[in-house]
């Protein structure tokens, strides 16, 4: 099965898809497996936190299919 690592950005208050910002790269990307989408997500964590982006950001991943929209967890919780 595929797995999908999606970034989500704050932007404003709200959570917005990486795939959204006018900056190109930031699309979910394809794994084989769900460790190595894993490890990936923690490799993005930890580069995000020795050097901080703009945005907050949060990755998560997803099998099957990246994600279109963003978790309603998120909505819900906008911090």
């Amino acid at each position: 099965m595929t797995w999908w690592l999606n970034v989500f950005f704050l932007a404003n208050g709200l959570w917005i898809p990486g795939a959204e910002l006018p900056h190109p790269g930031w699309s979910a990307r394809a794994y084989g497996s769900h460790a190595e989408c894993l490890a990936r997500k923690a490799f993005a964590e930890e580069a995000c936190a020795r050097d901080p982006l703009p945005l907050q950001s949060l990755w998560i991943c997803s099998p099957g299919a990246p994600l279109e929209a963003v978790p309603d967890a998120l909505l819900a919780n906008p911090t």
